[in-house]
């Protein structure tokens, strides 16, 4: 019944979908709640008489404009929050990607989960969200199904840089949060096909969200690659081991 209402409304919203798509569902969840373009047009039924001068009429355009979006972002924020979200079976974990700049941008993974807005680029250290599980190769603890709370709540991050500074980064750079490292896995990706533990970062991300649970999400981060669904057929046993 949701999705019908989502998707036949035809009720057009002036913030554009966004508003649309926020609007039909507070109105479909809760049904009985006024909003604010019920109470203008119940204010204009009342006073029965129409604005007086042009200025009027923008002044009142724009107090109504900004009563919509008010309530549109706070649907917004609410609606997307993670104990929302998984209440309406939504859930996704943000991801992180601290972009070292060190691989070419046509190759390079991460550029294109930032680009179909899977992941978002981080480009100083002191950006990083607190709190977030950080994919490091040299952390003492495998990262497992049991981290899923963490990192819905506070995301994953996944440093793009190249192998060979790897070690070094890790070593000389401290990142605040929750370090895991990654079980053995076989890359797919053309650049290091059939190596183990040399990941892509969407590799990296995907692979993680498969171990926290998020499977959907992790098939949803490789869509995008042409090689990106063998990843999973090549890592079946060995995902299947971290459950």
């Amino acid at each position: 019944m949701l999705a019908s209402s989502i998707l036949f409304s035809s009720s057009i919203s002036p913030l554009g979908p966004m508003g649309e798509f926020m609007s039909t569902l507070t109105s479909t969840l809760f049904p009985f709640r006024s909003t604010s373009s019920n109470v203008r047009n119940s204010n204009v039924i009342c006073h029965q008489s129409p604005l007086s001068s042009s200025r009027s009429r923008r002044k009142h355009r724009l107090s109504s404009w900004w009563s919509d979006y008010n309530l549109s972002m706070a649907h917004f924020i609410y609606f997307t929050s993670p104990g929302v979200l998984a209440m309406l079976g939504k859930d996704r974990v943000a991801l992180y990607v601290l972009m070292m700049e060190e691989c070419d941008p046509e190759k390079c993974t991460a550029s294109k989960l930032v680009k179909f807005n899977l992941a978002k680029p981080i480009y100083r250290v002191k950006d990083v969200p607190r709190g977030c599980i950080v994919l490091n190769p040299l952390a003492g603890e495998v990262l497992s199904i049991k981290d899923g709370e963490i990192a819905l709540r506070h995301g994953v991050l996944a440093v793009d840089c190249s192998w060979k500074n790897a070690e070094d980064f890790f070593n000389r750079v401290r990142i605040k949060g929750l370090h895991r490292r990654l079980p053995r896995l076989i890359a797919v990706n053309p650049i290091n096909f059939g190596n183990p533990h040399i990941l892509s970062t969407a590799e990296a991300l995907a692979s993680s969200l498969y171990i926290l649970g998020f499977r959907e999400q992790a098939r949803d981060v490789l869509s995008i690659f042409k090689w990106g669904p063998h990843f999973f057929d090549v890592n079946k046993e060995l995902l299947g081991e971290t459950r």
